[in-house]
């Protein structure tokens, strides 16, 4: 995001009055405000580039303007984030043209992991696997982190370390950035490989995050991060790296933990 802040403005320039050129820069518009840590921006994006969405016509481009829309209400802690997807779900949705991981649909599967609904959301994902194969890289390697995740958290540990493997090898190939897959990197070496392992994953993708501007991923790191120092007996700085978590999510008005569930390790570390 640290790059494309001019490109934004002569986008948005070039698209002048024009609804069906405005909607999908808006929507890209309101996912960047949630990466840069700004979900109350992105929900005002995301309801902007819905309405231009509607005027142009674009069903698919609405239905993603939702879907972003209650990504942001789920992150603020409000409950209407459910309403708001179903409404994205029951419009026409995105093509497998490198948006899957934007649709509705995906985001259903998330929202399953995160309310413990893992066997749901598996098998949801490994029918979007089956589409993605044959989907951009960026599609595929959000897939397979997120069935890394489930697997981890279902106790399937080699499944988890193989997803997560795929995932940071087509990333690299395909020039994306690294953090994300490092992150379900840590969080597979956590459930059934090294702590090691999974703390360098994590470091390196602090160190991403806080280069890219990427608020997502940095409490996700720092997360793990955390909890990789507190199991090898550093729980100072397993603390520590916690601590930055509530720090950065109350700067960003959050208090509610709907997605990233890090207040029971931080209670213990205190402990």
């Amino acid at each position: 995001l640290s790059e494309v802040d001019d490109l934004f403005a002569a986008a948005l320039g070039d698209a002048g009055d024009d609804p069906a050129l405005l909607a999908p820069l808006r929507l890209r518009l309101a996912w960047a405000a949630l990466v840069d840590g700004q979900p109350a921006r992105g929900e005002s994006e995301a309801d902007l580039a819905a309405a231009l969405a509607r005027t142009a016509g674009d069903t698919p481009t609405e239905a993603m303007a939702l879907t972003v829309k209650a990504t942001a209400s789920r992150v603020m802690g409000r409950s209407d984030y459910a309403a708001t997807l179903e409404r994205a779900l029951a419009l026409p949705q995105p093509a497998l043209n490198g948006w899957l991981h934007m649709s509705p649909r995906y985001t259903a599967a998330r929202f399953a992991v995160f309310d413990d609904r893992l066997e749901e959301a598996r098998e949801d994902l490994l029918r979007m696997l089956a589409l993605t194969e044959r989907g951009s890289g960026e599609e595929l390697v959000e897939v397979l982190r997120s069935l890394s995740e489930v697997s981890a958290r279902l106790g399937r540990c080699r499944d988890a370390l193989d997803f997560a493997g795929r995932a940071i090898r087509i990333a690299e190939e395909t020039g994306l950035s690294p953090g994300p897959g490092w992150y379900n990197g840590a969080i597979a070496e956590l459930a059934g490989g090294s702590v090691a392992r999974a703390a360098a994953y994590a470091e390196r993708g602090v160190k991403a995050s806080e280069q890219e501007r990427d608020s997502i991923y940095l409490g996700r790191h720092l997360h793990a991060l955390g909890a990789a120092r507190m199991r090898s007996g550093d729980i100072r700085g397993g603390v520590e790296a916690l601590l930055r978590i509530r720090d950065m999510e109350r700067s960003q008005g959050l208090d509610a933990p709907l997605v990233l569930r890090w207040h029971s390790d931080l209670a213990s570390g205190l402990a």
